[in-house]
């Protein structure tokens, strides 16, 4: 695990937990994780801006992802 994860990440059997700024726990598998989502899922505050983006999204609501 890279450092920048090493102080946001918990580990929870094969799954890393990560609780972005707003107090959820976002769970993804070791397996899965790499550089590309290592970056949202290291900074909490990014974190919440995509699970957000996300539920706008599940909920119907058009979102423009620029990157």
């Amino acid at each position: 695990m890279s450092k920048a994860l090493y102080g946001t990440a918990v580990v929870s059997g094969d799954r890393l937990a990560f609780r972005d700024s707003a107090g959820k726990v976002s769970y993804i598998a070791k397996q899965d994780m790499n550089s590309d989502i290592e970056v949202i899922y290291s900074d909490p505050e990014a974190l919440r801006v995509f699970n957000e983006s996300l539920e706008d999204y599940a909920d119907g609501r058009f979102v423009d992802f620029e990157f």
